[in-house]
């Protein structure tokens, strides 16, 4: 277990930009999600991400108190239990950002949320147009807080990864260019 420790800590501090992400959805892929975040904290992690709103929610409710990000889409319904929770969603829609502004005006610390730019896997994020539309509206809102905006890959497990993860660097670069002008 001390040679796991001695490798995370080594890709950490190797990392550009210093820091982890530990995915541990569907139950940490079967190991146990919150054993493997304890795991994970004792090596110096502390940010998490699930699928689903009650994975998030299992981290807590196991102690796990740092950062747990939501990859997946969530229902507006579910905003509340977000923002109480201290979860960081990712969001691709209008309807996902005004239910999170909604949820944290009587909460005591802006919603937090990670906006997600599809650029061209078709099934996570929203278009460019959107997205932009999205950041303007919300950046530097009083209840909603963007942390950072993601992308996702489509193609880095497959042997042609090269040309369409390129197109999608190319792309993604494009929208966040697009956001200072």
């Amino acid at each position: 277990a001390s040679d796991v420790y001695k490798r995370q800590r080594q890709v950490r501090e190797n990392s550009p930009l210093g820091e982890l992400i530990a995915v541990v959805k569907a139950n940490a892929y079967g190991h146990g999600a919150s054993a493997i975040a304890r795991a994970c904290i004792v090596s110096g992690l502390s940010r998490f991400a699930v699928a689903t709103v009650t994975e998030a929610l299992e981290l807590r409710q196991a102690g796990i108190s740092g950062e747990i990000f939501l990859m997946s889409a969530f229902l507006p319904e579910e905003a509340e239990t977000i923002v109480r929770a201290d979860i960081i969603p990712f969001i691709s829609s209008l309807r996902q950002a005004q239910s999170l502004v909604e949820a944290a005006r009587s909460a005591p610390f802006p919603a937090r949320a990670f906006l997600t730019v599809d650029t061209g896997m078709g099934r996570e994020g929203c278009l460019e147009d959107e997205a932009f539309f999205l950041w303007k509206s919300f950046y530097g809102h009083p209840t909603l807080r963007f942390s950072g905006i993601a992308t996702h890959f489509s193609s880095v497990d497959e042997q042609d990864w090269k040309e369409p993860t390129h197109e999608q660097i190319i792309a993604f670069n494009r929208f966040l260019i697009s956001l200072g002008e």
